[in-house]
């Protein structure tokens, strides 16, 4: 992305370098990629990360994959008010999918900082899902009691994945406003084109799995979607 910051290009031109690293290349949704973007899947289509077992049918773990993602930008501006450049590992989180006992699925990631102090920062989504129709990504979908450190379903800007946007970033609206990842127990589910949860979130903040001693926080959310790319909904 380039553009000037000065409508006067005599009085100096602004340059904005965004770079996006993924690790793992796939294209978008309907094959077609967004711009300085490469993108990595994770969950039942993994083309970026290895496949560390496959089970076969019967077997007590189904699957156990490796996942993560890797972002880092950095912004660079020259003009006549002076100049400035910065850099930032926005997300670096790894971790592993797991499918096991016909009925579980478990997703575990970590915060980490490559440049900080302290190399681990945080838990991120970190939850065990049971569904009674089995562990596949549809039958999750279908119906789920789930439990852990979960992303919170709020606004459909911010339920989109990081390795999903067509943007640097979501906007700063959608982020102050959503709530943060924090212990919670979620059941939810889809019939047709409808779909729904209803998640109890705890009040308290913490780097792993927070308490509910600070209080607790009720959000619901019911959607429609009649075609692929879609949805009606409202949290």
């Amino acid at each position: 992305m380039i553009g000037s910051r000065n409508p006067h290009p005599a009085c100096g031109t602004g340059i904005l370098l965004g770079l996006v690293m993924w690790a793992g290349v796939v294209a978008a949704p309907g094959g077609s990629a967004a711009p300085f973007t490469a993108r990595a899947t994770d969950g039942d289509r993994k083309p970026g990360f290895p496949n560390v077992h496959q089970g076969e049918e019967g077997s007590r773990l189904q699957s156990l994959d490796l996942a993560g993602i890797i972002h880092w930008q950095h912004a660079r501006v020259d003009s006549s008010l002076g100049t400035a450049e910065v850099s930032e590992w926005r997300r670096f989180r790894f971790g592993f999918n797991a499918q096991f006992l016909d009925h579980f699925r478990f997703r575990g990631r970590v915060n980490l900082d490559p440049e900080g102090e302290q190399f681990y920062r945080s838990l991120s989504q970190t939850y065990l899902s049971f569904s009674p129709h089995g562990n596949r990504k549809e039958d999750v979908e279908r119906f789920r009691i789930a439990a852990g450190k979960i992303k919170p379903r709020f606004s459909a800007e911010h339920r989109i994945s990081p390795k999903r946007l067509k943007t640097f970033e979501r906007s700063l609206l959608a982020n102050q406003l959503a709530p943060a990842k924090t212990t919670t127990f979620l059941v939810g589910g889809s019939r047709g084109a409808f779909d729904g949860a209803l998640s109890i979130l705890a009040g308290g903040l913490s780097r792993e799995f927070s308490g509910f001693s600070s209080g607790a926080l009720a959000l619901a959310s019911v959607g429609y979607a009649p075609s692929p790319g879609w949805r009606l909904g409202m949290d």
